[in-house]
């Protein structure tokens, strides 16, 4: 099972926050980001993919980003 994470920075703020955490698929992500950017004004959005079948140690070295 994974789950992919959408970050990105948010109108008026300098730092990331974790935007979305819903997203079943890659594609349902891309949606989203595309909407966080366009209507809401969202800059450097990405998707973050976490495989949740892995050990939680390797999550913090994962390599599995999307930047859109």
């Amino acid at each position: 099972m994974k789950e992919f994470v959408i970050w990105g920075i948010p109108p008026g703020k300098t730092e990331e926050d974790l935007l979305y955490t819903k997203a079943k698929t890659e594609a349902e992500a891309k949606v989203v980001i595309n909407n966080l950017v366009g209507i809401y004004g969202v800059t450097k959005a990405r998707i973050q993919v976490l495989d949740l079948n892995e050990c939680p140690s390797k999550l913090f070295n994962s390599k599995d980003i999307v930047n859109v």
